[in-house]
């Protein structure tokens, strides 16, 4: 299991030659009784989707890539997930409180209206309206 050789063969063992997240380890080996372990089985082919996914939705503070905390690409990444999923439109400032909140808070206004504001990258995400300040899937889906 992936899981287990990471956790197992590396953060357990000192001498460890896999990729160790310093924070992280010393997060486990300060304060062991707080930690979590959550093992959900899926397959392998699935792994890099639903870690992504998971790191864009509950931000964990030692996970830099696709973490929204900040990186402003993958807040842009994040709005055109919900405005597709979601198969309406949004105003900015909906999006902007939604994120917000959906961070508790730990995602800054400044960086999602810098997210916003990048017309440019945006757009690789979806529709969008500066003028307006409006959000629209790139495809709308029939009901």
């Amino acid at each position: 299991m992936i899981i287990y050789g990471t956790v197992n063969g590396g953060y357990l063992k000192e001498d460890s030659k896999q990729h160790i997240n310093a924070k992280l380890l010393k997060l486990i080996e300060s304060n062991p009784s707080s930690i979590e372990v959550i093992f959900v089985p899926m397959d392998k082919d699935l792994l890099k989707e639903k870690e992504t996914l998971i790191i864009q939705r509950y931000i964990p503070e030692f996970n830099g890539s696709e973490n929204p905390r900040g990186e402003i690409h993958t807040i842009q990444k994040v709005i055109g997930r919900i405005v597709d999923e979601s198969n309406r439109e949004w105003t900015f400032s909906e999006m902007r409180e939604y994120l917000y909140e959906n961070w508790w808070k730990q995602v800054s206004y400044e960086q999602i209206d810098k997210a916003l504001a990048d017309y440019k990258n945006l757009t690789n995400h979806c529709k969008q309206s500066q003028k307006k300040k409006t959000l629209n899937p790139k495809k709308k889906k029939i009901a």
